[in-house]
């Protein structure tokens, strides 16, 4: 009988603490995807590279076509951390990043793409830090490209 008592307590303690991490991630929405205005609403996005040696380049577009491929990408990120106050400031404090400015029906929303850590990061001001896999943050960059950005005279 003595020998049940541990037993007990320790399948009650890890069902505890089972309840609690599920609690966390519920309540956190850790590991949830980003939430992104839905393509067919979008009427134009503007991307901006902001880089320490090459200045500002800026490009947009109305094209739903392209406009399609740049939120297929945005909407792979997910939340990289469970804390909402690393993102609790209008831009991120890196050197280098492409601004990504959506424009949609009823709201507009700015992304910021960057690469730190050997890893892309989606910031999205005062809601979090997603991350997004190579491939992804790979294919927005070459939007932007594509879309043969201005590059703005230094003031």
């Amino acid at each position: 009988m003595n020998r049940k008592k541990p037993v007990i307590y320790i399948s009650v303690g890890i069902a505890a603490l089972a309840v609690l991490i599920s609690v966390v991630i519920l309540k956190t929405g850790w590991n949830s995807r980003i939430e992104t205005p839905n393509a067919d609403l979008v009427q134009s996005i503007e991307m901006e590279l902001k880089s320490y040696d090459a200045g500002i380049s800026v490009a947009s577009t109305e094209n739903q076509s392209e406009i399609e491929a740049i939120m297929t990408e945005l909407a792979k990120a997910r939340k990289a951390s469970l804390t909402w106050y690393s993102a609790a400031n209008d831009a991120p404090q890196v050197q280098e990043y492409l601004a990504v400015r959506v424009h949609a029906d009823r709201a507009s929303a700015t992304y910021y793409l960057y690469y730190a850590g050997d890893k892309y990061r989606i910031y999205a001001p005062y809601i979090g830090i997603y991350r997004i896999d190579q491939n992804a943050g790979w294919m927005i960059h070459q939007q932007f490209v594509a879309l043969q950005p201005t590059t703005l005279p230094a003031n």
